[in-house]
């Protein structure tokens, strides 16, 4: 097994029966080792793909496992549990390239064996790092997404520990959903936040500490900042390569207003 070789073959493998005889929690600790990567995991992309409706009409012969039935009237859509439903080949070409090992990883752990699929499931959602917008995260907290089983919800609930999250500094309702997903995820470590990163998607990028105000506020709320290590990076081009100002001044414009005048309403309806 060569975890660290990263190639279109499974990364996980399990060639050797032997390694069936390891106790859970060793064997827990290999899958957690051989699932572990720098490279996040776009898993809306994943769910995206799983919806594709043009697909659907000439799809590859499956492979494995079924499509989940939809809602009448519409198209049936693919949980992440049976991701595999269509060809590996169509996967492979319609996924970007940095997110084929998440794939393969995916089926691997799910083509093996019962042992390796409960083991694999875990390790894989607590070792990789996930990101995602907040509608994303808060459609996977509150069971609105089809996408994905109710099963493999809870686990990712339970054991996603790493979160990337783009944040527009235009919108307040990007913020108001951050404590809610701390609060929601119990063993969440970490999570990075990219600010406006579609405004300058072949710039530079760099870390910066969140406002301590935008902290405190957030806390009113629920954010476990005490919990968690929170991270911001914010993107700049070229010729305004330090961004400090705009994203202070967007922050004021467009988020503190809204924010205080919600936290305003908050303390009135505990009093």
């Amino acid at each position: 097994m060569q975890a660290t070789q990263k190639t279109c073959e499974h990364k996980i493998t399990v060639s050797d029966s032997r390694l069936m005889l390891l106790p859970d929690e060793l064997l827990s600790r290999i899958l957690d080792f051989v699932s572990a990567s720098e490279v996040p995991v776009s898993i809306g992309r994943f769910t995206d793909m799983a919806s594709y409706p043009d697909q659907y009409e000439n799809r590859p012969e499956k492979t494995c496992s079924s499509l989940r039935p939809g809602a009448r009237g519409q198209r049936s859509a693919r949980s992440l549990t049976t991701a595999p439903t269509l060809s590996r080949a169509w996967w492979l070409d319609f996924l970007p390239k940095d997110q084929v090992e998440h794939y393969l990883d995916w089926v691997a752990i799910n083509g093996t064996s019962r042992r390796i699929r409960a083991c694999g499931k875990a390790a894989f959602f607590r070792e990789k790092k996930y990101s995602a917008s907040t509608s994303f995260f808060k459609s996977l907290l509150d069971g609105t997404m089809s996408q994905m089983s109710h099963s493999d919800r809870a686990l990712a609930r339970f054991h996603i520990r790493d979160l990337i999250i783009p944040i527009s500094t235009h919108k307040a309702s990007s913020f108001i959903t951050l404590p809610k997903i701390s609060q929601e995820f119990p063993n969440l470590r970490t999570m990075t936040l990219h600010m406006d990163a579609t405004s300058h998607p072949a710039g530079i990028s760099y870390p910066k500490a969140l406002p301590a105000e935008l902290m405190e506020i957030l806390d009113e709320f629920g954010f476990r900042s005490r919990d968690l290590k929170v991270y911001s990076i914010l993107y700049a081009s070229e010729r305004s390569p330090n961004q400090d100002a705009a994203f202070l001044s967007a922050l004021e414009q467009n988020v503190y207003p809204i924010l205080r005048t919600l936290s305003r309403i908050k303390k009135i309806s505990n009093v």
